[in-house]
């Protein structure tokens, strides 16, 4: 990973397998892994190492919840808009 800022984007809350769903994306240079929420899973990732995957994934697990609340507040507002 470089030196560069990372950035953690997020959706909405989805319903996908039967339950709320997260999709969450980092990005660092031109390094991206993308991952869901509540699984705190990487399902993609392209430069980063299996190291820094494990640690993106340690961060979801530990910020799920706020994460989530998060999210919520972002499916609330386009509730509103439609």
């Amino acid at each position: 990973m470089s030196d560069n800022e990372m950035k953690l984007t997020y959706s909405a809350v989805v319903t996908a397998d039967g339950g709320p769903m997260v999709s969450v994306c980092f990005e660092c240079g031109s390094d991206t892994a993308e991952g869901k929420l509540p699984d705190c899973k990487i399902l993609s990732s392209t430069g980063f190492t299996a190291e820094e995957v494990t640690a993106l994934e340690g961060y979801l697990q530990g910020n799920k919840d706020d994460l989530m609340e998060a999210a919520r507040k972002i499916s609330g507002i386009k509730h509103l808009m439609s």
